[in-house]
């Protein structure tokens, strides 16, 4: 009997090893389910930041879209005064010298005029 008593002995420490062991894994097992949590939790946090940041950023590029459209239609709306105003300037300019040219032709005239007088 006394083989039969140390084997039960044996196994019976072997029993209580083994459920030191279970325990000491569940509790690492809850130990790191806590921590899978955490990071879930801090994952959702920095994923939701992330989202923000991205959407504050998108509202950037549309102001900053939306200011370098208004300054485009500016440039062009100003470019056709520019270039109408040019226009206006030749035309101008052009009409200048016709009248220079008329009155020195009416000078001309008037010269000859009294020259035969």
């Amino acid at each position: 009997m006394n083989i039969k008593e140390d084997t039960l002995i044996r196994r019976q420490t072997d029993i209580e090893e083994l459920d030191k062991k279970l325990i000491e894994k569940e509790r690492d097992l809850e130990s790191m389910n806590i921590k899978f949590e955490g990071l879930t939790k801090q994952n959702e946090l920095t994923k939701k930041q992330l989202k923000e940041k991205i959407d504050n950023m998108q509202e950037i590029i549309q102001s900053e879209k939306d200011t370098r459209d208004m300054w485009i239609d500016r440039y062009e709306k100003e470019q056709q005064e520019h270039v109408k105003t040019q226009g206006e300037l030749i035309k101008a300019k052009s009409d200048l010298k016709d009248q220079v040219l008329a009155v020195r032709n009416e000078e001309i005239k008037l010269s000859t005029a009294n020259k035969q007088i």
